[in-house]
C-alpha cells in the first residue's frame, strides 16, 4: 500500500506530464494515452485526479491530491496512563497485551487518549525492554 504523500507525488507527476503534454500540442486524448502507459495508471484514474484538481492553481495540487493526510500528529500519553502501564509491565510476569488491555479499560474510566496499541508497544520495547528484563531476573 503506498503512503499517502508517495501517491500524491505519484499523482501530481502524472498530471504535470499531461499539461506538458497539452502545452506542446498534443491532443488530450493523445497526452492522455501517454502519461497513462508511462505511469502505469488507468484512464479513469487520471480523469479522477485531473477532476480534482481543475480550476484550482498548480501549486495546491500537492495539497488537493492528498486532502486527508494530516501529517503525523504527536499527542502525549497522560503521565498517570504511562505510570500505570510501567507499574503493570514491569512489576508482574504479565504479558505486553495484557497490560495493554488494562490500560484501555482504565483510560475508559478516567478519560485519557491513548495511542495505538503498537505505538504502546513499540515505546514500551523502547523505553522498558532492558528494566524488564533486571525487574524479572530480580524476583527469581
Amino acid at each position: 500500500m503506498m503512503k499517502p504523500i508517495s501517491r500524491a507525488l505519484r499523482a501530481l507527476t502524472a498530471l504535470q506530464r499531461y499539461h506538458v503534454l497539452l502545452r506542446r500540442g498534443y491532443r488530450p486524448n493523445q497526452a492522455a494515452r501517454v502519461v497513462t502507459r508511462r505511469s502505469r495508471i488507468s484512464r479513469a484514474t487520471l480523469t479522477r485526479w485531473l477532476a480534482l484538481v481543475r480550476g484550482k492553481p498548480q501549486h495546491t495540487w500537492p495539497n488537493v491530491l492528498m486532502p486527508r493526510w494530516t501529517g503525523r500528529v504527536r499527542r502525549e500519553l497522560a503521565p498517570a496512563a504511562w505510570a500505570m502501564l510501567k507499574r503493570d509491565y514491569l512489576s508482574e510476569r504479565r504479558a505486553l497485551a495484557d497490560c495493554i488491555k488494562r490500560l484501555q479499560q482504565a483510560a475508559i474510566a478516567h478519560g485519557w487518549w491513548l495511542p495505538a496499541r503498537r505505538s504502546l508497544q513499540r515505546r514500551i520495547k523502547s523505553e522498558l525492554g532492558p528494566q524488564r528484563t533486571r525487574a524479572l531476573a530480580g524476583k527469581r
